[in-house]
């Protein structure tokens, strides 16, 4: 019985082994690629008034389908699903007008969208605005943002980094330079590291250069304020007790507003001495001669007046 129980067990673990063995395999769980797309947040695209600001689109997007591990045919569908506005319009008219839409890759879906939102001739106004880009009133710090913006636009001009130094320099102002022009740099960064701190450093000296200027002409204004109370004619070498014994020996002068004043008359001074009447009417009052013919009162109190 024993011998038949062992038997049995050994018969039931083969057939759960062939069972098993039977067994077809789990099938893989299928990946939903939009869905792990959209959880990267791609941005969308309408349109761009800078040309490069679709190149920037282009290029993010891009990024993000390789993450995704997209097929060719998933990236211009997933792509083209974040066109909005003006863009989608484009895209829209694009696949109706195309033969076999279908058949779109995506090096398709680049060169058509770069030829439409980055237009060759801005292309090449934009290049030319970087090569004549200098400095002027800008920071060293504004340059560079703005030499960066532009070498986009001129790919041959800084494909290597001798030409970028190269083009870097010649817009730099004549004084940082010339500096900066007999040096010798590990790289572009160093350069532009090395413009940044010389850009500090003179920004300092000029400000003590200011300061000092400051400094000399207050102390020269509070010297010509202290010496002018001396006298028009005063000199640092002259002693004080020199301009006094100038000023006694060519005597006093009365300002010209005074003899105006000593020398004026009133119009009443110039008239006659008036003359005493002894008339009835006269009252004491001293005074010149008015229409009545006598004197001795005011006019307002004439007795010809009174009486009429």
């Amino acid at each position: 019985m024993q011998a038949q129980m062992l038997q049995t067990m050994q018969q039931t673990m083969a057939n759960m082994q062939q069972a098993q063995g039977h067994q077809p395999a789990p099938q893989p769980q299928q990946r939903d690629k939009l869905g792990e797309f959209q959880r990267t947040k791609p941005p969308t695209f309408s349109h761009s008034v800078e040309p490069m600001d679709a190149d920037d689109w282009l290029k993010t997007i891009e990024k993000k389908l390789q993450v995704v591990q997209c097929s060719n045919r998933e990236k211009v569908l997933f792509a083209s699903h974040q066109l909005v506005g003006p863009a989608a319009d484009w895209w829209d008219a694009y696949v109706e007008a195309h033969e076999e839409p279908e058949s779109i890759n995506w090096q398709e879906f680049k060169n058509s969208f770069r030829s439409h939102h980055v237009p060759l001739g801005v292309m090449k106004l934009k290049k030319k605005e970087f090569e004549d880009l200098k400095q002027g009133k800008m920071s060293v710090s504004e340059y560079v943002t703005r030499f960066t913006q532009l070498s986009r636009y001129a790919p041959d001009n800084v494909d290597t980094d001798e030409k970028k130094q190269d083009w870097f320099l010649n817009g730099l102002n004549d004084g940082l330079a010339y500096a900066l022009e007999a040096r010798d740099f590990i790289n572009f960064q160093d350069m532009v590291d090395k413009a940044l701190v010389l850009e500090n450093r003179r920004g300092i000296m000029e400000r003590k250069r200011k300061m000092q200027r400051t400094g000399s002409q207050g102390s020269n204004t509070r010297f010509r304020v202290g010496s002018s109370s001396q006298g028009p004619n005063f000199r640092p070498g002259q002693q004080s007790g020199q301009s006094r014994m100038q000023i006694a020996g060519q005597g006093f002068q009365t300002p010209q507003r005074q003899i105006q004043r000593t020398n004026f008359q009133s119009p009443r001074s110039a008239l006659p001495p008036p003359q005493r009447n002894n008339n009835a009417h006269n009252t004491g009052v001293v005074g010149p001669r008015y229409s009545c013919g006598q004197s001795g009162h005011y006019a307002n109190r004439c007795p010809r007046k009174q009486a009429n």
